[in-house]
């Protein structure tokens, strides 16, 4: 199976974050432990109010579609869009890999940093 990366940009009605934000405290977490979750991460735009990011690791797409189907079946789909001012959109994203210069073994992919 392939690992299945994508980001979801949802616009949540600027007047509602709070209320999104407090559901995301509950939320973020069962879908952190929810099997073939590899990270979540949930980002608010400083920018642009009402934005915000999702990034999603996913052991393969048949988790993540799994996972979809458990939020739809729960109600969690129609409670979520209901902080929706519009539709999601959802990119799906392969990692970039520098195979010329690879990241040495257990780091981060930043670069290396020196204290002279």
């Amino acid at each position: 199976m392939k690992e299945y990366v994508t980001c979801l940009t949802l616009r949540i009605a600027p007047e509602r974050m709070a209320e999104f934000e407090a559901m995301m405290e509950v939320e973020a977490p069962l879908t952190r432990e929810f099997d073939g979750c590899e990270r979540f991460e949930a980002y608010a735009d400083q920018s642009t109010p009402g934005v915000v990011l999702f990034f999603e690791r996913w052991k393969s797409k048949e988790h993540e579609q799994r996972y979809t189907r458990w939020r739809t079946d729960r109600g969690d789909m129609q409670r979520l869009g209901a902080f929706f001012s519009a539709s999601p959109t959802s990119t799906v994203l392969r990692e970039f890999r520098d195979t010329k210069n690879p990241a040495p073994s257990g780091s981060n992919g930043s670069p290396a940093s020196t204290n002279t």
